[in-house]
């Protein structure tokens, strides 16, 4: 079975490079589950202590590798959906008041699967944070969309971008909390340190000002 196991991790990472379907991979590794648990119904264990043993920890080995397939099956969603994400926001550009193919995705992406969302959301920024043009133009997407859906993410997103050095990138973070008209921002603004730029710190006193009216 070891062998079989690298060839399963070898499977994984052509799917991540698209030189496999995920489709045949889930098919590969239910195979190789299923007749690691067949091997495990057919044996013939003495019963005396020592089978007891071994049995619990074949079990437990079990539970790992199980653990480990799905890791790697989500992780390989990610990626393939961290690229799908990545196309659509570097193809188009930001035009206030349209709704992004990007911002199309993501939401699509969360109905289907949150938690895959959620990973994807937070790789996305991270992977651009230093392409200043592709990051405001995310952080105007996220500012676009329903906070409830990125929550904390939504919170480090913007505390992370805060501290760019790209003006414009500060400004846009600034936005986003405008945007979503959460009262308590406030309380991230107001931990910010002061911006060097008057205008964008004028900007984010009167944001704070702004959420705090709304409690």
């Amino acid at each position: 079975m070891a062998g079989y196991s690298d060839y399963i991790f070898n499977i994984a990472a052509k799917v991540i490079s698209n030189a496999v379907p995920i489709n045949e991979f889930n098919v590969i590794t239910n195979r190789f589950f299923n007749n690691l648990h067949d091997e495990f119904k057919t044996s013939r264990f003495h019963v005396h202590d020592s089978a007891s043993s071994n049995m619990i920890a074949e079990s437990g080995n079990v539970g790992r590798i199980n653990s480990q397939s799905s890791e790697i099956a989500f992780d390989i969603q990610v990626q393939r959906c961290l690229k799908n994400a990545l196309l659509y926001l570097k193809s188009e550009n930001y035009i206030e008041g349209e709704i992004t193919k990007t911002q199309i995705y993501l939401e699509s992406l969360s109905e289907k699967n949150k938690s895959l969302f959620l990973e994807v959301f937070q790789r996305v920024w991270v992977s651009i944070y230093y392409s200043p043009e592709y990051l405001r133009n995310f952080l105007y997407i996220a500012a676009s969309m329903d906070y409830e859906l990125m929550k904390d993410r939504a919170d480090v997103l913007i505390l992370g971008c805060s501290a760019h050095e790209d003006v414009l990138v500060q400004e846009a973070a600034i936005r986003a909390f405008e945007s979503w008209e959460n009262p308590e921002h406030a309380s991230h603004l107001r931990a910010m340190r002061k911006f060097n730029e008057k205008w964008i710190e004028d900007y984010r006193q009167s944001t704070i000002n702004f959420l705090e009216s709304l409690k």
